[in-house]
């Protein structure tokens, strides 16, 4: 399994390196003393920093005054930076109970804020905002807890149990050949359209013939012309640029035979039928690294959340 892999030694040096590059944080130092310093919040006993807490407080308010522009964002910033800076603290306590981060590595206190900015990334790291040199650090140690808490055998052992069992939905369309009913509505009409919709697809999933369904009330759309065939129906690979795209994310999700339930453009009511569909079977090797990414995304974010309903959060002020 061929993969980008962040290692332990990576993390480290990563955070003892970072008092290298340190671009002054003066500023962010002198506003944590105005917005942080009226409480004092703890995550399993240890503090938060006073940088971290200032640094999410500050985008928090940003985000809330831009959601609800001249009203009292106080209470819900404070929130938001608490909740972010919990985030931080149990992913940053996990690495160092894993070993993978020393205890000593990221001070974060006082001017020590300024050794996040490390050389983590390589090129245009010096440019990064503190939020991003923050985040990017964080994505270093939660790739690390997941090599040390996934080991990659049993990892890829889950992989191939899941791509056997959706193997069939691990296909590269070819072609597909598709009839559709499309019945445009206006705000006046949009409810009769739908229930007529509603019919023609109660009566195509019982049996009817969809030939003649399609005919009488496939009404046209404006790239019709270069996919629909002289007996109305439409080939597709999925890919094209200028088809229906709803027809195409449609059909795309139809076994041969099947109807689709009635679907929404905005501006019109579909019933589809997949007539047939042309698709090769992608291996495993194929399918992988994409595997790989939504299970240890899924099982992380487990983690995560058994973490922080876990962590002890106190705060005073």
């Amino acid at each position: 399994m061929k993969r980008q892999m962040i290692n332990c030694w990576t993390i480290l040096l990563s955070a003892l390196l970072l008092a290298c590059a340190g671009i002054g944080l003066a500023a962010l130092a002198q506003a944590t003393t105005k917005e942080s310093s009226t409480q004092v919040a703890t995550v399993n006993g240890e503090p938060i920093p006073d940088q971290i807490l200032a640094l999410y407080l500050r985008y928090a308010r940003s985000d809330a005054q831009a959601q609800a522009p001249g009203k009292d964002v106080t209470a819900a910033a404070e929130h938001s930076a608490l909740r972010s800076a919990e985030v931080f603290m149990v992913q940053l306590q996990q690495g160092r109970r894993l070993g993978l981060i020393s205890a000593d590595a990221v001070p974060f206190s006082g001017d020590n804020m300024a050794k996040l900015r490390v050389n983590t990334s390589g090129y245009g790291t010096s440019q990064l905002s503190d939020k991003e040199v923050v985040d990017r650090f964080l994505a270093n140690v939660r790739e690390a807890l997941i090599s040390k808490l996934m080991p990659e055998s049993a990892v890829e052992k889950a992989l191939r149990a899941t791509y056997l069992q959706h193997k069939s939905s691990h296909q590269q369309i070819q072609e597909m050949t598709v009839r559709r009913i499309r019945l445009p509505y206006t705000s006046a009409d949009r409810s009769a359209t739908f229930q007529l919709a509603k019919k023609l697809r109660g009566q195509a999933a019982a049996g009817a013939d969809f030939v003649p369904l399609a005919t009488n009330w496939d009404h046209a759309y404006y790239s019709d012309s270069g996919f629909q065939n002289r007996d109305n129906s439409f080939r597709l690979t999925g890919k094209e640029k200028f088809a229906d795209p709803t027809l195409v994310q449609t059909a795309k999700t139809l076994a041969d035979g099947q109807v689709s339930k009635v679907v929404d453009s905005g501006d019109a009511y579909y019933v589809v039928k997949m007539v047939a569909k042309e698709a090769v079977q992608l291996t495993f090797a194929q399918v992988q690294d994409q595997l790989y990414y939504t299970y240890t995304d899924a099982r992380y974010s487990t983690l995560l959340k058994q973490w922080l309903a876990n962590a002890k959060v106190r705060v005073s002020r």
